[in-house]
């Protein structure tokens, strides 16, 4: 029968008052193996619950290949094993902490992010937690009853401590979560992820970019040291500065994480040469000993990173290395979450070396990293994108989780079926998609493991009760056995046949290749050498621009593909002790760099600097995904899995953000005048920065301009070149013919009539599995503004469908945090079936999907389009209109005057609802220069300029979260519209001011409003005018007469209108013909909202739903629903 708890709180007692009967002679006296009989073993069972008395989960002094714990505790199921180290009374010291607590317990959610010298350690905490780590375990316990503290080993953190006696009592809810029957349930993973984690590590991210700016003031002080610093024309040589500076930094890292990992089981430490040359200044320098340390590391574990190269001719001085070790020491790696540690390396990549001067200092690095969506993609996001593709595709299952719900039609994968899986991130960073992504495949390939196991002690069960003999039963689970010995160092098979990355920035490759090897160390296997990835399946280049796979140029050297793809192979199979593995390694370098050299020549007419463009022809640099044996295209080239974040940057010089980087008041402060003054005066301090700047735009113009003409690129639509769009087209085209891809990008893709043709491509050649539109209200990406939307975009190449699964949570007042995203996509309710037939219903000129928030908006909106045409649909015999822009407030400035006795020119703030004069005008346009310019703009009919009618006109900027958003008025005649009033043009439309009246009652009616909120962010855009439903009606129609009349009403309330007035009703115009009255224009207001949902087929529910969609019209208040009563009544009460 288990111990209650309140069974286990008296037997808590009678301990305690065991322990505080004894006399401090006693204490003295006891022994440890007396603590753990009289004390531990009595914690266990009679507090605890634990089985002690069971030899299967209660070992006493295991023997384990390092050192002997006192006690291994082996929980049911998945707990991990448990280590108990357990010292005398008076030998564990109290915890700094605890001084600050009333009852001696420091909980998990006291504990900072362990980091840089967060949680110091004595020599039996750490003693107890290597025990641990060493052996497999999950948990370390170190504990003597007057105090007891778990550890979590793999991450080398505190979890909950106890300091005293009392404190077991006084806190007991917390120590009973150490109870057998609570841990076998997952209560120790449970307290251990209370522990507080931001992000990024703060303190780190200042320690790193601390001393990269160091190190690389240190050569410029020692040149006479470091002559490799400058170039042939005697230049200081920044490239190649920060590629050395962050070499050895990297080399450095991995070095402590290796000892954290106690991966280097034999010979001395870092630290211990830091203490030899710290106290003995005869000895080697500092960094000759790290030069030595590197030497050997690369021998025994053969890793890219330590390969000899210019970084060991650098030559660091003593007054630099000497802290910097220190401090590494105060970094805990096994401490550090592979997500945050990730996280703080891409905030890390924000910022690059800089020449200031003779010195070096840290600027925003605007060369190759985003701007938007920078520096680092929050972990939930990497790991929604990654489950639901990558881990889609192992476990065919909904969520992408290995006991995820099945999906119809598909099987989980097996060993075999992934042999030729590939995973790439085009624009790689900091590595974060690829940690994510290498962590899936390792809890893969753990479970295959298992299986195989299982099977093969079945299987030999199964044969030795047949009777067979040992060595028939070797024979048939020989298979089996050679399947389980391929995996055996499994992390590394993921690493070097898996997983591919590329990134523009040297500096962004190799940190992703060390938090790659980092991973690699936790799960080593039974191989001390590490994967050659850097340069190998990490590359350095620009993924937009290079030869696709399947380019004609490129097939014709098959014979040259075949040789890089067999290198490569040799390469990767090879012993790195086999001098033929140096010899293969060098031999793909020449072939590489010999074919790579036959396509150079191509690029040379189109771009100045090809060593900052750095162009990257894909079949080349990694054959093996693309071509057979033979350097022939494999019959379905391309990756299995396509994943990340890549930038989103429109290809277009940016003066501000350029110069920000010298004074950043410049892109966020200063005005036009006041930051073109600035910049004048950064240019006189170093003229060089113009230089850059010219270089930059160059840079950026070259490329926009290749992409359009010759990069192969035929999807991209209008506008400016954006790398999110150009990424996506490429993404896809390297997609295998099943391939999956998933990329968090700007919301535009499902949105922009510019990027129409990539909707196609999505729709047409495959389908889109997931599509999540958020806004960024809640904070996912810092640097971004809070209004900004984006989608997480999981596509499936090759397999089509008619439903399109999406969820939006755009609006700023219901937008999701990204603590809140798994809860959100895992509830079906916020779920959408899209029919992809309602896409080119709803816009048919732009195939834009709409955002709708629930199941109902979508219902609505397929009922309210019906059979009805578009507003942009040209109707046979029935009026139709064209929108127009008259003057562009930038380009036609020259055109603006304040002189009040010319044309008074519109903005959108002069106009509301019905209301042509919401507020008065501030510029005016002379009526000759505007009609030159303008000259075309006339009525075939009238010989009228557009300018002289009367003509409907809306709001350009509007959100869909403002209290409305398609505001339209009757702009009075004599007037110039700017580019922010669309203006229905009646030079280029063919519909009568009865017929405008009609579109204008419609066009402010809430049931429109509603559709139009669906689909834009914050511009009313005229494609999404366009792709409105709106019936044909025609004058002697009950509803158009209707609508007219009181549309009428409602506007013409000045003598601006009389003309207006009498071509609609056939009378003159006085004061008393328009209502100005506000409570009776709500009246009038209300019925043509009515009358528009009955015109629409809404019943009162549907008309009920939309009311609560304008929460500013109709908050959750009593005056709010009165309004929405009063609006419903009009419903009720209204007919046609």
């Amino acid at each position: 029968m288990p111990l209650t708890e309140a069974q286990a709180r008296h037997n808590l007692q009678n301990l305690i008052n065991k322990y505080e009967n004894l006399t401090e002679h006693e204490r003295e006296m006891t022994t440890e193996a007396s603590v753990v009989r009289q004390f531990v073993d009595v914690l266990l069972r009679d507090v605890l619950g634990w089985p002690i008395e069971d030899t299967r989960r209660y070992i006493y002094e295991l023997h384990t290949d390092v050192g002997r714990p006192d006690i291994t505790l082996v929980p049911e199921g998945k707990s991990g094993l448990i280590f108990v180290e357990a010292k005398r009374f008076g030998v564990i010291e109290e915890l700094a902490q605890a001084r600050h607590t009333i009852s001696g317990t420091v909980t998990p959610g006291q504990l900072p992010l362990p980091g840089m010298a967060t949680d110091k350690r004595t020599r039996e905490e750490q003693q107890a937690i290597n025990y641990a780590f060493l052996n497999g375990g999950t948990w370390a316990i170190l504990t003597n009853f007057e105090r007891l503290r778990l550890f979590n080993a793999r991450r080398d953190w505190l979890v909950l401590s106890f300091d005293n006696p009392g404190a077991l009592l006084v806190d007991f809810d917390l120590l009973w979560q150490l109870s057998y029957e609570n841990v076998v349930s997952g209560s120790l993973e449970r307290l251990s992820s209370q522990r507080h984690t931001a992000e990024v590590d703060t303190d780190y991210l200042a320690f790193i970019n601390e001393y990269r700016e160091k190190l690389a003031n240190d050569v410029l002080r020692h040149q006479d040291r470091n002559p490799w610093v400058r170039d042939a024309s005697g230049e200081i040589d920044l490239p190649l500065l920060r590629a050395v500076v962050q070499q050895y930094l990297d080399r450095l890292v991995v070095i402590r994480f290796a000892e954290d990992h106690l991966v280097l089981k034999t010979g001395a430490k870092l630290y211990d040469m830091y203490e030899l040359r710290l106290n003995n200044e005869y000895t080697f320098s500092m960094d000759q000993f790290i030069d030595q340390f590197s030497r050997r590391f690369d021998e025994r574990h053969n890793s890219a990173l330590f390969a000899p190269g210019i970084v060991d001719e650098a030559d660091f001085s003593d007054d630099v290395l000497l802290p910097l070790i220190a401090r590494l020491y105060e970094a805990r790696y096994r401490s550090m979450p592979a997500d945050i540690l990730g996280n703080t390396y891409e905030q890390y990549l924000g910022k690059a070396l800089a020449l200031d001067g003779n010195a070096v200092t840290t600027r925003d690095n605007l060369e190759t990293r985003k701007k938007q969506g920078s520096y680092y993609t929050p972990q939930v996001i990497v790991q929604y994108l990654v489950d639901n593709s990558l881990g889609r595709y192992l476990y065919a299952t909904a969520d992408g989780r290995s006991d995820g719900a099945p999906l119809e039609g598909e099987t989980r994968k097996t060993l075999d079926d992934i042999r030729d899986l590939k995973v790439l991130d085009s624009a790689c960073g900091s590595g974060s998609f690829l940690i994510y992504a290498y962590y899936v495949l390792a809890g893969f390939y753990e479970s295959e493991r298992a299986r195989i196991e299982s099977e093969i002690t079945a299987l030999v069960d199964s044969l030795a009760a047949q009777g067979k003999t040992a060595i028939d039963i070797q024979i048939e689970v020989a298979p089996l056995r050679a399947a389980l010995a391929r995996t055996d160092d499994y992390p590394r098979l993921i690493l070097e046949t898996h997983l591919y990355g590329v990134d523009l920035d040297p500096q962004a490759a190799e940190i992703a290749v060390v938090n790659l090897i980092m991973r690699a160390m936790e799960r080593r296997g039974g191989s001390q050498r590490l994967p050659l990835i850097l340069n190998q399946n990490v590359k350095v280049g620009n993924a937009l621009i290079g030869l696709k796979p399947d380019d004609p140029r490129l097939l014709e050297h098959s014979p040259a593909l075949a040789q890089v793809l067999s290198l490569r192979q040799q390469v990767i199979s090879t012993a790195h002790d086999d001098p033929a593995h140096d010899a293969a390694l060098e031999g793909l370098g020449a072939a590489t760099a010999a074919l790579n050299a036959q396509f150079i020549d191509g690029y040379i007419p189109h771009f100045t600097d090809l060593d900052r463009i750095r162009p990257f022809n894909w079949g080349i640099e990694f054959p093996e995904v693309f071509y057979n044996p033979d350097g022939t295209l494999k019959p379905s080239p391309g990756f299995t899995i396509i994943i990340g974040n890549p930038p989103w940057e429109i290809l277009k010089p940016d003066l501000r953000e350029f110069y920000a980087q010298f004074d950043p008041l410049i892109e966020s402060r200063l005005n036009r005048q006041q930051a073109e003054a600035r910049i004048a005066e950064l240019d006189a301090e170093d003229p060089a920065r113009q230089t850059q700047y010219q270089a930059t735009t160059k840079n950026i113009e070259e490329t926009a301009a290749f992409t359009r003409t010759r990069g192969g690129y035929t999807r991209q639509g209008g506008g400016d070149p954006a790398t999110h769009k150009l990424f996506l087209e490429r993404a896809y085209a390297l997609l295998g013919g099943d391939g999956r891809l998933a990329y968090v990008i700007p919301s535009g893709i499902y949105t922009d009539l510019g990027t129409k043709p990539l909707r196609e491509m999505l729709l047409n050649e495959g389908k889109i599995e997931s599509l999540i539109g958020l806004s960024n209200v809640r904070t996912f990406f810092k640097e971004v503004d809070s209004r900004f939307k984006f989608t997480l975009l999981v596509a499936h190449k090759g397999t089509t469908s008619e439903i399109i699964p999406a969820a939006f949570r755009i609006d700023l007042r219901v937008g999701i945090a990204p603590d809140e995203l798994m809860v959100f996509t895992a509830n079906p309710e916020n779920w959408i079936d899209i029919r992809q037939d309602t896409i080119s219903r709803f816009s048919p000129e732009s195939l834009s999907i709409m955002e709708f928030q629930t199941a109902q908006d979508y219902r609505i909106a397929e009922k309210m389009y019906g059979d009805l045409p578009v507003l942009g649909e040209e109707v046979p015999n029935s009026w139709n209109i064209k929108l127009a822009a008259e003057i562009h407030m930038t380009n036609d400035r020259d055109l603006l005057s304040r002189d009040e006795t010319t044309i008074p020119l519109y903005q959108g703030n002069m106009i509301h609802q019905f209301d042509g004069f919401y507020s008065p005008p501030e510029f005016w346009v002379k009526e000759e220069d505007a009609n030159m310019r303008l000259a075309s703009r006339k009525s075939s009919d009238t010989g009228h300029a557009d300018y002289e009618l009367s003509r409907l006109g809306f709001r350009e900027i509007a959100r869909a979260t403002d209290y409305r958003t398609l505001i339209a008025a009757m702009i009075p005649p004599q007037t110039f519209c700017n580019n922010k009033v669309t203006t229905v043009a009646p030079s280029l439309s063919r519909i009568s001011s009865l017929e405008t009246f009609f579109l204008l009652s419609v066009f402010n009616s809430l049931c429109l409003d509603f559709v139009l909120r669906q689909k834009i962010a914050t511009t009313v855009n005229m494609f999404y005018v366009y792709s409105l439903p709106v019936p044909r009606l025609t004058a002697g129609d009950p509803t158009f007469d209707a609508l007219v009349e009181r549309a009428a009403r409602l506007t013409c309330t000045r003598p601006e209108y009389a003309d207006l007035w009498r071509e609609v009703t056939g009378t003159a115009w006085d004061t008393h013909s328009g209502v100005t009255d506000p409570a009776q224009r709500q009246i009038l207001r209300d019925e043509i909202d009515a009358i528009v949902a009955h015109l629409y087929g809404l019943t009162r529910d549907e008309y009920a739903h939309i009311l609560i969609t304008f929460p500013l019209v109709f908050p959750d208040t009593d005056a709010g629903r009165a309004r929405k009563n009063q609006v419903l009544a009009a419903f009720d009460q209204v007919s046609v």
